[in-house]
């Protein structure tokens, strides 16, 4: 909730923690879940998801990292990476939170078919793999951050270290 109030401008870090003097016994939890609020966060999916793997102990990841690439043509391709990790040795991982609605959801593919969508992620993917810094992308759904275990397996599997302990 504090990501998306705060990416939509209803309210900020102060405001809160003014509206929170008073409450004593919310005030660790506010500050706890201020500290891990992140505006740049697009959808609660990603919230949800990156919340978790803060619980497991992966990390804070960057949100929302623009890659641009240029084209044949001199034009310009544009990606956002939902998350990425940079590892000790320097290499960069993307995670994607994938909701089933970008498939779907005629608002979200523009009236494109289930077909097209899947092309053209997977040119994306393919062109942020070999244009960015880049070296793996790790694909999260619903399933895998309500079954901890898959999330958990994924990022392990991509090099992306549990380096701390979340503090309730």
């Amino acid at each position: 909730m504090f990501d998306s109030a705060m990416r939509k401008k209803l309210v900020n870090e102060q405001a809160i923690i003014k509206a929170s003097a008073n409450v004593r016994v919310a005030d660790s939890k506010i500050q706890s879940l201020l500290r891990f609020a992140d505006w740049h966060s697009e959808n609660c999916g990603e919230s949800v998801c990156r919340a978790i793997m803060l619980e497991e102990g992966f990390g804070r990841p960057n949100l929302q990292n623009e890659f641009r690439i240029p084209t044949a043509n001199g034009d310009m391709l544009t990606y956002r990476v939902d998350m990425t990790y940079r590892l000790p040795n320097n290499r960069l991982i993307g995670v994607e939170f994938d909701g089933m609605d970008k498939y779907v959801n005629p608002d979200m593919t523009n009236h494109r078919s289930i077909r097209q969508v899947v092309h053209e992620e997977k040119e994306r993917e393919r062109n942020l793999l070999t244009a960015t810094p880049i070296k793996r992308i790790v694909r999260l759904d619903f399933i895998d951050i309500m079954q901890r275990t898959r999330l958990i397996q994924k990022l392990s599997d991509a090099g992306v270290p549990r380096n701390f302990e979340y503090k309730r």
